[in-house]
């Protein structure tokens, strides 16, 4: 049977602010740190997560004095995030034409004579090899499977951080899987790496896609014989790109 917090997920909450609202629901009104050590979250972490869910209209603050006070909203609201989820929904809808008919436009110019490159490398040292190829680029969109590539290439969150540190002007949109070592890395990394998150049951697959300046690497993350394949097209980017927006919008609510 779902807890409470998973059901508060697939709402759009993320897993801490779910815990931190059910937390809210048990104890009652309270202030920011009474709440931090009933959940056993970090004081600034629980102070960040409860602007969110005001904003969401999920919690609410009261002043007394010199004492602020913060308590959960009825459950009654939560039927509000269903209906910026089905908004979202139709939204996405009234544009969708228009982004598929950019999409056939640029196929379209495949078809009528672009010179498609494509390149192909395999073991770890040329998989990496290309992941700083892309680095170089100034936005880069992802599809992600975290917790495989920490595992098989446990020097790229550090190498991507490094990248964002040192190019002001770079910016990232990844696409995750929605696991506890995922969301925890996150909430660590620069603002310009902009992240969401597919639903909790949605399980991705061994892929790390990534599109950047006019081309898309495929990266296949096999522990042992990694392999990526490169295709330089900027119709097959700018479709793909226009994919990635689509499902950015829909998980996150928002544009680029």
């Amino acid at each position: 049977m779902k807890k409470l917090t998973d059901y508060l997920q697939e709402l759009g909450l993320t897993e801490i602010e779910a815990v931190l609202y059910h937390g809210l629901l048990e104890i009652g009104p309270t202030t920011i740190m009474e709440l931090a050590e009933h959940t056993g979250i970090k004081r600034i972490t629980v102070h960040f997560n409860i602007k969110n869910l005001i904003e969401k209209g999920l919690v609410a603050q009261t002043i007394q004095g010199s004492r602020r006070q913060i308590t959960a909203e009825s459950p009654e609201k939560l039927e509000y995030l269903i209906e910026q989820k089905e908004n979202k929904i139709k939204r996405i809808r009234s544009d969708f034409s228009v982004i598929m008919q950019n999409i056939s436009d640029n196929l379209s110019y495949t078809k009528t004579g672009e010179n498609i490159q494509v390149r192909y490398y395999e073991g770890k040292k040329a998989v990496q090899s290309v992941y700083r190829e892309i680095l170089t680029a100034k936005k880069i969109y992802a599809f992600a499977n975290f917790n495989l590539i920490q595992t098989i290439f446990p020097e790229n969150p550090d190498l991507f951080q490094k990248a964002i540190e040192d190019d002001p002007e770079k910016q990232i949109w990844d696409i995750f899987e929605a696991t506890k070592e995922t969301r925890k890395h996150m909430l660590e990394t620069d603002k310009r790496h902009h992240f969401c998150f597919f639903p909790p049951n949605v399980s991705f697959s061994d892929f790390d896609f990534l599109i950047f300046d006019n081309s898309v690497a495929m990266i296949y993350l096999h522990p042992d014989k990694p392999y990526v394949i490169v295709s330089h097209s900027s119709a097959m980017a700018a479709g793909l790109r226009a994919i990635h927006s689509i499902v950015w919008r829909v998980l996150s609510g928002k544009s680029y």
